[in-house]
């Protein structure tokens, strides 16, 4: 629903509100992450794409990430959703994730 604007996509139930949805998305900080060491983007509880931090393809993605690599990726602009849990945690430079996003995005711009 997150990534059809809010809506179930089969029975038409709204779940957020357009604003709920527009809330994500304000930007709340944009900075250095003092945990991370570096630049993210922050809306309304989730990261948000930004050059600095590639997650997704364009400006209407949202996302959030667990500690060891786990990671789940909104794209409302293209209408996915990309989810990864892994079963062995490596190190920061784990891009796992990553390369399911990207394959997913990439798989869906091959079928359209």
């Amino acid at each position: 629903p997150l990534a059809c604007g809010g809506t179930h996509p089969r029975s038409g139930v709204r779940l957020l509100g357009p604003g709920t949805l527009e809330e994500i998305f304000a930007v709340q900080a944009d900075g250095i992450d003092r945990v991370l060491g570096r630049r993210i983007r922050f809306g309304t509880g989730f990261g948000l794409h930004c050059d600095d931090t590639p997650v997704g393809v364009n400006e209407r993605t949202f996302w959030w990430a667990g500690w060891g690599g786990s990671m789940c990726v909104v794209d409302v602009e293209n209408r996915l959703v990309v989810a990864y849990v892994m079963n062995r945690m490596l190190g920061d430079d784990d891009l796992r994730a990553a390369r399911v996003v990207f394959a997913a995005h990439a798989a869906r711009a091959a079928a359209t």
